[in-house]
């Protein structure tokens, strides 16, 4: 019986590793959306030094963005506070991330499981 679990187990890698590599696009993608669309804003209307770090911390760089909507959506932190400082520079960036949160919870992690 440890053979045939062993083979289930190791069986199950490759889906395991094609939904990562699912999980890891959609994040990228929309990672470099909510930069592009930041960047966007800096240009049209550069945020007081407060807002400044904050957007900086979060989404700096694509990776930090990757890892702010990971955390939004897996309960690292709140998605409320990252909508509140996305809707402050935009409706649209603020509309993208619900859509994200909506897609990434409804279609990606019922795909997965």
């Amino acid at each position: 019986e440890l053979k045939l679990m062993l083979d289930c187990v190791l069986g199950s890698f490759m889906s395991l590793f094609w939904c990562l590599v699912l999980l890891i696009f959609v994040l990228y993608v929309f990672s470099l959306l909510l930069v592009q669309g930041l960047v966007q804003t800096y240009l049209d209307n550069f945020p007081g030094e407060v807002e400044a770090v904050e957007l900086q911390n979060r989404f700096g760089t694509v990776s930090k963005t990757m890892l702010t909507l990971l955390q939004s959506t897996t309960n690292g932190l709140d998605w409320e506070e990252t909508y509140t400082l996305l809707d402050k520079r935009g409706t649209l960036l603020s509309l993208g991330f619900i859509f994200y949160i909506l897609f990434f919870v409804i279609a990606a992690w019922n795909i997965v499981t």
